[in-house]
């Protein structure tokens, strides 16, 4: 018995079924494709947007994300049965381009067969293993979103239809397949080698001849019909994220993922700043709208969200694709809600998790930059921080002249009187004037001189790093700031610079390139896990007693510094150390970011307490930080549960261990 099976058989290859089949299959592809070319109007509503640079990187990396599903099956169950389904999927796809290229272009033109023997085995094997497992988890999914659907998840006529006709292609494929196994296969051994199709031929074979060839042939126009129809379906329905998703990887930023792009502020023919309408964001904001899978996960990782707060990533997304199409003139934050735009703390969790490559963070910032710039529509507190980031360069007004009274007493020099330093250390707004921070500083400084570091500090020249002004939206002053000690950088171009706050880290290292100041950055953790590694701080042998670690947003997940901390804090505590239940690149906001550290929270449920919460359950003595305002915000949320939990930063830590 030959080791193949004939492809049209019963349907016949003649034109009779030839020109209907392709004939419908171009409608389809013609309906889906001209609605994907009017949709780029859409997105021309936009402004520019350069994506398309290192195009072979792009495509590449895109690729490799695709294929691996890296990003879907980060969220353990939904995720692998997602990755499982489209693995499946993309063995049929394959599957389906081997039979037309036999049957359509290598047999007819070249009397060519490949599908046959060993090669015809694991073709056979392969897809049904693939349709079968399709099936499964398209089941699964189906049954989760249309019976325990999340909150917010919306659910259209036409995405019904969709996932139906999904459904209904998987099962006819396999009533096509069964009812040809039923009539030439069926007690051979070839029929093992398609398990599930023999199954199907089984259920069948009490059926004579002629009503498997007339079952068969009415299931194999259905299934075609269904193909067709789902493909038109496509760019109408959430099912367009198979092409957009994938592009959206080729259009994601190759630019550092927390950098925020610099404003030309001194561009005259402006007559607003930020984003107050839909054109006034880019084509790629408006391609992201799209791009979303309705997965959720933005919305689920988003400590806003988690605390009873307006602020829904995935809703924000929705909103905007909604205006995209429908009132491309209305206000976006009007539209949003102010509330929903002032809730995010920037910490990125909604784009990390994201596995469509949306991002978020921007447009909320966007936004952000037309209520203060253009509308000067921002919560009254950030008045008073607004006014001492100008005036004292810090957020709190204290007197710029002090900002080295927190090293009085301890040997720790001025770059103006020591300029040739190994390490330039920029201790930040934190950890020169507020009393938590200073305690911080003056432990860094202390493990520093022990360790025989060369550093020194820039004291009054130093000023606020200008993140906090730049993610409240005000990037006027942020500019300025930044601007500032862009400057005394370059005066003294230090050979590194070491910075005792996640935020200062993120945006020098990230962000200070637009400003012609480009020099190695390096964090507190990271400095401190060196000079170990150097032996040139040894644990005393304390015991630190036991441990959790709390990671900063801006350290952990925006900039990857992860395993480095939890490294270094083992090796000062013989090893001990327990993790929370969301760590690493999934930890749970503090919620000081974007601002939020000088604004009122309101709504909701406070943030740091829904993390103090977490830090309680671990039943650790001590929690450590790696932020002064992580330590602040964390020692807030457990004094609100009357709990005795410490928060020492890991300096601190560090320097108990080594002293």
């Amino acid at each position: 018995m030959e080791l193949t099976r004939e492809i049209y058989w019963n349907v016949g290859h003649g034109a009779a079924t030839l020109i209907p089949m392709y004939v419908l299959v171009i409608i389809a592809l013609g309906v889906m494709v001209k609605r994907f070319l009017g949709r780029i109007q859409i997105y021309k509503q936009g402004l520019p947007l350069e994506r398309t640079d290192r195009l072979y990187e792009r495509v590449s990396r895109a690729l490799k994300i695709l294929l691996s599903q890296k990003r879907v099956i980060q969220q353990r169950w939904p995720g692998l049965v997602h990755g499982l389904f489209f693995w499946g999927g993309a063995v049929l796809t394959v599957g389906t381009i081997l039979v037309f290229v036999q049957v359509d272009f290598t047999d007819p033109w070249f009397n060519e067969k490949f599908l046959t023997g060993t090669v015809y085995l694991v073709f056979s094997l392969s897809l049904d293993i693939a349709g079968f497992l399709c099936l499964v988890m398209l089941a699964g999914l189906l049954v989760r979103r249309y019976t325990a659907a999340p909150d917010g998840l919306a659910i259209t006529r036409l995405d019904t239809a969709a996932h139906g006709i999904l459904l209904a292609i998987l099962v006819t494929g396999f009533g096509v397949e069964g009812a040809r196994m039923a009539v030439t296969e069926l007690g051979t051994p070839l029929a093992y080698w398609s398990p599930v199709g023999l199954l199907v031929a089984m259920a069948l074979s009490r059926i004579d001849e002629t009503g498997l060839r007339g079952l068969h042939l009415a299931m194999w126009w259905l299934h075609m019909v269904l193909v067709a129809g789902f493909i038109v379906l496509i760019p109408f329905t959430r099912l367009k994220h198979i092409v957009t998703t994938g592009l959206n990887h080729v259009f994601e930023s190759l630019e550092p993922k927390a950098m925020l792009d610099k404003l030309d502020l001194e561009d005259e023919n402006a007559e607003t700043f930020g984003a107050t309408h839909l054109n006034e964001l880019t084509w790629k904001d408006i391609f992201d709208t799209d791009a979303c899978t309705a997965c959720m996960r933005c919305q689920e990782r988003c400590p806003a969200y988690s605390t009873n707060k307006p602020l829904s990533p995935m809703r924000v997304i929705d909103v905007l694709g909604d205006i995209a199409e429908q009132h491309p003139e209305a206000n976006l934050f009007k539209t949003i809600g102010e509330d929903a735009i002032w809730s995010c703390t920037t910490c990125g969790a909604c784009q990390d998790g994201c596995p469509a490559a949306i991002e978020h963070v921007r447009k909320i910032v966007e936004i952000r930059r037309a209520m203060v710039l253009t509308h000067a529509t921002f919560p009254q507190e950030l008045i008073e921080t607004f006014n001492n980031l100008e005036n004292q360069a810090n957020p709190w007004g204290f007197g710029a002249d002090g900002r080295a009274d927190w090293a009085k007493g301890m040997d720790v020099p001025l770059m103006s009187d020591h300029p040739d330093a190994d390490l330039l250390w920029f201790v930040g707004c934190a950890g020169s004037f507020d009393d938590r921070g200073r305690k911080i500083s003056r432990a860094m400084a202390r493990v520093l001189l022990r360790a025989g570091v060369d550093f020194a500090i820039l004291g009054p020249e130093e000023a606020c790093n200008g993140d906090m002004a730049r993610r409240a939206g005000n990037e006027y002053l942020a500019q300025m700031l930044m601007q500032q000690n862009a400057e005394v950088f370059n005066q003294y171009k230090p050979k590194r610079i070491l910075t005792g706050c996640p935020h200062c880290f993120n945006i020098i290292k990230n962000e200070y390139f637009q400003f012609d100041a480009r020099y190695p950055v390096v964090s507190n953790a990271e400095l401190l896990f060196e000079l170990h590694q150097q032996g040139r701080l040894k644990p005393n042998g304390k015991d630190l007693g036991s441990l959790t670690f709390h990671d900063s947003c801006y350290l952990g997940r925006w900039n990857g510094i992860v395993q480095m901390p939890r490294d270094l804090l083992r090796s000062m505590n013989a090893g001990q150390l327990i993790e929370m239940r969301r760590t690493g690149e999934e930890g749970f906001c503090c919620g000081a970011g974007g601002g939020r550290m000088f604004m009122e929270e309101t709504l909701g449920k406070r943030i740091n307490v829904e993390r103090a919460e977490e830090i309680i359950q671990t039943r650790a003595a001590t929690v450590a930080a790696a932020c002064p305002f992580c330590a602040t915000m964390l020692s807030d949320g457990l004094m609100d549960k009357e709990a005795e939990v410490v928060v020492k930063d890991i300096a601190e830590l560090v320097d108990e261990a080594t002293a």
